[in-house]
Parts: structure tokens; C-alpha cells; sequence
């Protein structure tokens, strides 16, 4: 079987869809030496990127175009791209949300969300055409596709809500930490080590720590209220909150109401956080705080849980999905209730060691081996010589 995979959504500070087609493919590169896999990556993306580190795999080979991620140019480059060598190719795979409108290759397309369609109210930066086309786009995907790949039962469910899809078209494989891509980046459990760590982004100790782009639906000014209120209520260990990833275009609001509720000066804002130091600042938290109104998957709750960090997250969406009964769940709207756990983590060790004990239990459920495993099933269902 000869496989053509859309990778474009790889950049060199991978995140999101990067890192889950990142760590997909070199997940597949170790389970498949049989089938031969073309993938296609954005022409801008360095060579010391850590995709690259598959080349030794004499079935997988590389094509960098000069191609975007997303939009109407990606659909045209597909297009003339595909018209020339659809013939080489058994089966194609989208790892972001999208299928060529014109593709005649049998097809199969991961979606991760649908947080545009869902909450569009959460992106009043982007033109009403822009929401209008990525509606449009993924429409088209999932009829067109002859398997959808959902990365949680939640996102199957908005599938079949939003577009009225068969569930039988669906099949649900969960993600992992991505920090399993690093696991012979050895931690040494020594403040040495980790205090240099923490310098290197200036992270002051104790800290809780958020992990994720800062976007409105990520719920950031609930997470600085909690956060408020926490100060105000409860911490008298002098906490900081450091809030790690890439900024969002247009966006700020959490910024005016932190200085509305007077903690900038307990903030720590890190920006984007190599995998490879990721690791120990989640393992020197005192907690994650992932609150969000919505999320594909969430895979810093496995990330904190793998680096025996206890995790505070939402009680909706595809959150208790992922964390189960390892993590406090709380209602993202009830900040009070989100103060109140915190508060409770900080104050028995117990507690804490419960708390790490079932994540690290339930974060052995989950492991990009097994992802890859049940992708290639995919494939082998929809591949028929």
C-alpha cells in the first residue's frame, strides 16, 4: 500500500495538529516496514526539525512544498499536485481537518475539533468568510472521506451532530502525551537540574501552570478570576502562575483583566516551551490548570499526569474523557470552585500522592504506539486491492 500523507500542519515550534502528526508518524515508522508512506511537509519547516529523525525508515520519504497549512492557495497547490500523481498513490490521509476538494484517492481525515463551528463567538477576530470556509472545508472532508478518524468521543459527537454523519463512518483513537516522544530525555529528580531549568524561563517556585495556546476558548480569564480569588482567599505559600505558549493573534483580554485583578506580578508568562524542558516544568508544578470550555483532546492532562503532576480540568467537553477519575473536574464557569481545589492540592500531601498515583495509572491507558496500531487498522479497512 502506497500512502500519501498530508503533514503540512508540522511547523518548526510544533504544537497541536503538529505534534499529533508528529508523533504519529514516527510512531507508524516503527510498527511499519511494509507499507510505503510519502509524506508532505511545508517547504519553510527546518531540517533539524524533529520529524526528520525518521529518514532512516527506507519506506518513508519527505516532500517539502512550498505549501500553506490551511486556506483556498492549499487547495490549489493540492489539486495540481494531485492531478499529477494521484496514479502513485493507494490511500490519502489529512491530519488536519481537510481534504482536497477535487481528490479521487481513497481518502481518510483526522479531526481533532470543531471549536470554530461550536463557539464561533470565541473568534471574533476571524472575517465571517473565514469561518464560513473552514465550516465549508470540513464539511466537505468528513462526506467526502471514506473514514473519519476522531480524536475523542466528544469531537465524534459534535461530527455527527454538526453534519449528520454516520457513526459507522467514525472511529474514535485517542491521542497521547506528547512528552512520550521524549522519554530518554532522562529527569533527574535534583534541584540542580530542575532549578536550572526553571531559570533558564525565569519560573519562580510554587507554581501552577496552565500549557496551551492563549486563545479565548482556553478560558483564560476564568483561570486568572480562580487564580485571583485563590491569592485573595487562600495562598499563603506565595504562589506564581506561570502561563506557558505561543500568543494569539488579536487577542489581550486576559492581560486587561489580570491588571484589573492586580496578580501581573505573580504571572509568568514563558511563551513557547521545547518538549524537552517541558517536562520538568510540568514536574516542578504544584498542579495543571487546563479549564477550558473546549478541547479536542487535551493532551497536557496526560502531559502533567506522566510527570506525576496532579490536574484541575473542566468537567465538559472531552476533558473527563482523557483524565477519568485522575484529576479534579471542576465547572469552568464556577471559578470559585476552581480556587477551592486549588486550594485543597496545596494543602495535603495526600491528597497530591492520590492525585499522582491514579494519573500515572491512567496515563499508561494511552500511548502513541497504540494510536498508530489502530490507524494502520484504519487504513488496511479502506485500502481494498
Amino acid at each position: 500500500m502506497k500512502v500519501l500523507i498530508d503533514a503540512t500542519g508540522i511547523v518548526n515550534e510544533t504544537t497541536g495538529v503538529g505534534q499529533y502528526s508528529l508523533q504519529l508518524l514516527a510512531a507508524l515508522s516503527e510498527i511499519d516496514n511494509k507499507n510505503d508512506y510519502s509524506i508532505i511537509l511545508q517547504g519553510t519547516l527546518k531540517n533539524s526539525h524533529s520529524i526528520f529523525t525518521i529518514t532512516n525508515k527506507s519506506n518513508f520519504h519527505f516532500i517539502k512544498l512550498s505549501i500553506p497549512s490551511v486556506g483556498p492557495k492549499k487547495q490549489f497547490y493540492f489539486y495540481t499536485f494531485l492531478k499529477k500523481y494521484k496514479h502513485e498513490y493507494d490511500l490519502f490521509h489529512c491530519l488536519n481537518s481537510e481534504l482536497p476538494f477535487l481528490n479521487t484517492i481513497k481518502s481518510i481525515v483526522t479531526i481533532h475539533d470543531l471549536k470554530y463551528l461550536k463557539y464561533p463567538q470565541f473568534f471574533i477576530h476571524f472575517s465571517k468568510l473565514k469561518l464560513h470556509y473552514l465550516k465549508y472545508t470540513i464539511r466537505k472532508a468528513v462526506e467526502k472521506a471514506d473514514k473519519i478518524i476522531a480524536v475523542s468521543q466528544s469531537t465524534k459527537n459534535d461530527i455527527i451532530h454538526l453534519f449528520e454523519i454516520n457513526q459507522d463512518k467514525i472511529t474514535v483513537i485517542y491521542e497521547a502525551s506528547n512528552l512520550e516522544l521524549y522519554s530518554n530525555y532522562e529527569y533527574f529528580n535534583t534541584d540542580g537540574l530542575n532549578n536550572h531549568i526553571l531559570d533558564k524561563f525565569f519560573i519562580k517556585k510554587p507554581y501552577f501552570l496552565y500549557v496551551g495556546e492563549k486563545r479565548p476558548h482556553k478560558n483564560l480569564i476564568g483561570l486568572l478570576q480562580a487564580y485571583a480569588l485563590f491569592k485573595k482567599n487562600y495562598d499563603r505559600w506565595n504562589t506564581f502562575l506561570v502561563i506557558t505558549g505561543k500568543k494569539y493573534s488579536g487577542y489581550s483580554e486576559y492581560l486587561v483583566e489580570a491588571e484589573k485583578l492586580n496578580i501581573m506580578n505573580y504571572l509568568i508568562f514563558t511563551e513557547f516551551i521545547p518538549d524537552e524542558y517541558l517536562k520538568i516544568i510540568y514536574s516542578e508544578a504544584e498542579a495543571l490548570l487546563l479549564v477550558s470550555f473546549y478541547e479536542g483532546f487535551g493532551i497536557p492532562i496526560l502531559e502533567a499526569m506522566e510527570c506525576r503532576t496532579p490536574v484541575i480540568t473542566s468537567n465538559i467537553s472531552s476533558m473527563p474523557e482523557v483524565a477519568g477519575d485522575a484529576a479534579f473536574l471542576v465547572d469552568p464557569n464556577n471559578v470559585q470552585e476552581i480556587a477551592e481545589k486549588m486550594n485543597s492540592i496545596m494543602n495535603s500531601d495526600v491528597l497530591k500522592e492520590t492525585l499522582i498515583k491514579k494519573g500515572l495509572k491512567r496515563v499508561k491507558g494511552f500511548s502513541w504506539g497504540k494510536t498508530a496500531i489502530e490507524t494502520l487498522e484504519v487504513y488496511n479497512r479502506v485500502y481494498k486491492p
